[in-house]
């Protein structure tokens, strides 16, 4: 019996440490005690309680109606949403035609030669394209006199009269023409035929 008693306090005291070494060694704080006073309250007078106050009927609720039933709404399919259109590039302006009342600017070398006039329109073209090979810008344009086509040919364009009859000179005394003129043609003309 001695030995079950040993065995005994030898399980407490193992429990006993292992609780201590698995709490750590702070203790949880120890909770306040309650402690009850007993406090006079003193009521208010009022009707005792062998006599009760009678207590008023309360109104008479009317019983509920009874609900109708209502038509159920029939249900409205939602409108389908349009994706927004996106907008169509504005078509580009078209670019301004030129016409015989449009103002064009003046020429910066406004001068030609005009180098003769033939009836034929072979024998312009022939010495249009001598002055050619010789570098001149030549050209030939028609125009009517005396109910005859005629086919003048001119050289251009020069900055300056004096520089226009300098030229006129030169083509006179290399190609044999005799009745060379110094002329300011149209500004359309000019811009023609200009290189």
């Amino acid at each position: 019996m001695r030995t079950k008693l040993l065995a005994a306090l030898l399980v407490v005291a193992l429990a006993g440490a292992g609780a201590y070494l698995y709490l750590g060694q702070e203790t949880p704080p120890a909770e306040p005690q309650l402690v009850s006073k007993r406090i006079k309250i003193e009521v208010p007078p009022g009707p005792t309680p062998t006599q009760p106050t009678p207590a008023k009927p309360a109104p008479a609720k009317p019983a509920p109606a009874e609900p109708v039933p209502a038509k159920p709404e029939p249900v409205k399919p939602e409108p389908i949403a349009k994706t927004p259109e996106k907008p169509k590039p504005a078509p580009p302006e078209p670019a301004p035609k030129k016409t015989a009342k449009t103002a064009v600017a003046p020429a910066k070398k406004p001068w030609a030669v005009n180098v003769a006039s033939f009836i034929s329109a072979n024998e312009a073209n022939k010495l249009r394209d001598k002055l050619r090979k010789a570098g001149y810008n030549a050209y030939t344009t028609e125009f009517i006199k005396d109910g005859r086509k005629w086919h003048r040919l001119r050289t251009g364009f020069y900055a300056t009269k004096d520089e226009a009859g300098r030229a006129g000179k030169r083509i006179s005394e290399k190609f044999g023409t005799t009745s060379a003129w110094i002329v300011k043609p149209s500004a359309a003309e000019a811009n023609k035929y200009r290189k």
